[in-house]
């Protein structure tokens, strides 16, 4: 085993399942392959959010995809898109940069500063090649038009039990066996911790709608136990960002 490798597998573990296991239990988990730490911004509804559409908020909403542009063109930013549901949670964003970088350029969205979008910053482990066929693809050809794809964006959060240590190792186990599952033969494209302490422990990206990825977090042991809600969101992102199987 290379040592980046159980590394990223013991780092994903331990922020997952809040648990010590020995490297012999860590062969016998599941391999993800590559993995990075990136942060993750979840995009709410701010103070001054307003259903109505004005001059003000369309302005707004010029100044938004332009700031989402120079992030994308400074090479901070490699995934984004708007959540379909129209709840309080609009988006995410998905930055290459630190927590502090990341925060300077997502600060500056004319619709942050106005008070009308707020964001939720963390840091993530996922796969290690978010974005890679996008890059290739705009390399190629600078010209090249971005065509939209509708995928189910998925958080995991903890409910308000936990299990005893011995319990969510075992529960995480089957978990993660069933997360790989889901990847190589689901509808599962892209699954990744949460590096931070808080409700939402993970994010789950699923092709197309969400009716395979509830019957996926039907049959989660982690999720049919109890333990954590799997909430759904229709989402929008530009194809080629997320990893194909």
């Amino acid at each position: 085993m290379k040592i980046s490798r159980f590394l990223d597998r013991r780092l994903a573990l331990a922020m997952l399942a809040s648990v010590t296991l020995t490297a012999p239990a860590l062969a016998a988990l599941p391999d993800f392959g590559p993995m990075r730490p990136f942060q993750i911004a979840f995009i709410r509804r701010g103070p001054t959010w307003t259903p109505q559409r004005t001059p003000q908020t369309d302005s707004l909403q010029v100044g938004h995809m332009k700031n989402i542009g120079r992030m994308a063109d400074a090479g901070k930013l490699i995934a984004a898109g708007p959540f379909l549901d129209d709840g309080p949670l609009r988006g995410i964003y998905l930055f290459t940069a630190d927590s502090a970088e990341a925060h300077r350029f997502a600060s500056e969205d004319p619709a942050v500063k106005a008070g009308r979008l707020v964001l939720d910053l963390h840091p993530i482990l996922t796969r290690a090649d978010i974005g890679a066929e996008y890059a290739a693809r705009k390399k190629k050809n600078p010209a090249y038009q971005d065509s939209m794809v509708n995928l189910t964006f998925g958080l995991l959060i903890a409910n308000d039990k936990e299990p005893d240590p011995k319990t969510h190792a075992a529960l995480m186990e089957k978990h993660l066996w069933h997360l790989k599952e889901a990847m190589d033969h689901g509808p599962l494209r892209l699954a990744g911790p949460l590096l931070s302490t808080g409700r939402i422990r993970g994010i789950l990206i699923f092709s197309g709608d969400t009716t395979e990825a509830r019957k996926f977090g039907a049959a989660d042991p982690m999720v049919s136990g109890g333990w954590v809600q799997l909430e759904l969101h229709p989402w929008m992102t530009a194809d080629g960002v997320i990893p194909r199987k």
